[in-house]
């Protein structure tokens, strides 16, 4: 039975990925289908985790195409799932090639999913995971709004998405990384808004980061994603 934490970094997933679109195919091979399938829930991480070598190779090309944006969600999330080391470059790509002006959902979407991907791939790539670390310790600013959504404020959430990231990886060194970060008294890391709640979301990713190390990714994750 899916733990109250479980259910946040569900929650998370769907807000992030919902309502990616189907574009029809004949037969669509296992990359076309896994970029355009509308997931009512969130892309589901048995499949993810199964992309092959091809599949990955394709998605990350896409992820440079600008005419498939709205594929670029599920594209993100699929290649950290995959584990696939190929799958990083194509990230980190992607994440140097930040909007400016008002974005759209899709690619609000897919930017903040970039921390949840690269928790799922520190766990094969440990270049993930110094990303994150990385990105915590040295944000880069955000030049980017999404309808009510400004700069400063999609700063603070992509900082508790790389947390979230780090505690999705369930590693021990994202256990550290956590816990030195739950030492600091950095400004940028604590929303002067209360419902922000930094501590609690540190706290929760410790909890999830020890979770995933015992229980293993696919019983945490898989079925219900």
């Amino acid at each position: 039975m899916a733990t109250r934490e479980t259910g946040r970094w569900t929650a998370l997933l769907a807000v992030l990925l919902w309502a990616s679109p189907i574009l029809a195919q004949d037969a669509p091979d296992s990359a076309h289908a896994f970029a355009e399938t509308l997931y009512f829930e969130n892309v589901p991480f048995d499949e993810a985790s199964q992309l092959s070598d091809a599949d990955v190779r394709r998605l990350a090309g896409w992820l440079e195409d600008a005419t498939r944006t709205e594929q670029h969600p599920n594209i993100v999330i699929g290649l950290g799932m995959s584990g696939n080391k190929r799958a990083y470059r194509a990230l980190r790509r992607y994440a140097k090639r930040a909007p400016k002006g008002a974005v759209e959902s899709a690619q609000y979407r897919a930017r903040m999913a970039i921390p949840i991907a690269m928790g799922h791939l520190a766990r094969s790539d440990h270049r993930a995971l110094r990303y994150l670390a990385r990105e915590l310790r040295r944000p880069r600013p955000v030049q980017w709004t999404y309808r009510h959504l400004d700069e400063e404020r999609l700063a603070a959430m992509l900082l508790r998405a790389r947390v979230s990231g780090l505690g999705i990886s369930g590693l021990p060194k994202a256990t550290a990384e956590l816990e030195s970060l739950a030492r600091r008294e950095n400004p940028k890391l604590r929303s002067a808004k209360p419902r922000e709640k930094w501590d609690g979301h540190l706290d929760a990713a410790m909890r999830m980061c020890a979770r995933v190390a015992q229980e293993g990714p696919s019983s945490v994750f898989g079925g219900e994603l």
